[in-house]
């Protein structure tokens, strides 16, 4: 396995030939993928695909970060500043509130994360991966369990990150909300890469309605 850095190659993010086998079994066969700087690739593929344990494969890149539930101690605004690494702390401030501010999340300043709806949270946890400007951020079902109106602001922010040319990488159950934010979609399938292109081209792709869209719903890993 080999992850290219973005001074080796011009893309974002390159891996080639990742194989991964577990007991035996073999969940990644030789996974080839670029991601282009400023881009959203979408990652996509049936139950058992590979999906999450390539973007596992993928956190060992250079200034990669995959947006995880953090541990949030104390109040929002100590949790969000403390990932900056300015020496005046106002400065730090400064920064965690305009980025709560950015995305209507200002008002909760003053919370206790454990005070936050669970979108809320998972907006934070995203805010907070892209807060720290990391060449590729990694989200890995990021709509999962939201509800209507909390799955609405989370499209808006990562379409409006999207613009401001950050590096994206997703996996996401729905379909539709994944196509409409994505430039480019990769498809795995039993741990095989059999498809790269346009949403547009992805869903024409024979290989791909036969091993995945044709059976009538996503799954995930």
């Amino acid at each position: 396995m080999s992850v290219a850095s973005a001074q080796q190659v011009d893309t974002a993010l390159t891996i080639r030939g990742i194989t991964k086998s577990f007991g035996g079994n073999h969940v990644l066969r030789g996974v080839d993928m670029s991601v282009a700087p400023g881009s959203l690739h979408f990652l996509i593929g049936p139950n058992g695909a590979g999906k999450t344990t390539l973007f596992d494969s993928l956190t060992v890149a250079e200034n990669v970060l995959m947006a995880l539930h953090a541990d949030m101690k104390g109040g929002l605004m100590r949790s969000m500043s403390g990932l900056f690494v300015d020496r005046e702390e106002n400065r730090e401030y400064a920064k965690a509130f305009e980025w709560l501010d950015r995305f209507g999340l200002a008002k909760y300043a003053s919370s206790m994360p454990s005070d936050l709806s669970y979108g809320d949270r998972r907006l934070v946890e995203i805010i907070r991966a892209f807060a720290t400007q990391p060449r590729v951020v990694l989200l890995d079902e990021p709509a999962a369990g939201l509800g209507v109106s909390a799955r609405a602001n989370l499209f808006s922010v990562l379409k409006d990150l999207h613009a401001e040319n950050m590096t994206i990488v997703l996996i996401e159950h729905d379909m539709k909300f994944g196509m409409a934010l994505a430039d480019e979609v990769t498809v795995l399938d039993i741990g095989a890469r059999i498809a790269h292109g346009s949403p547009a081209a992805v869903q024409q792709d024979d290989a791909v309605i036969s091993a995945y869209l044709g059976k009538g719903k996503a799954n995930d890993d």
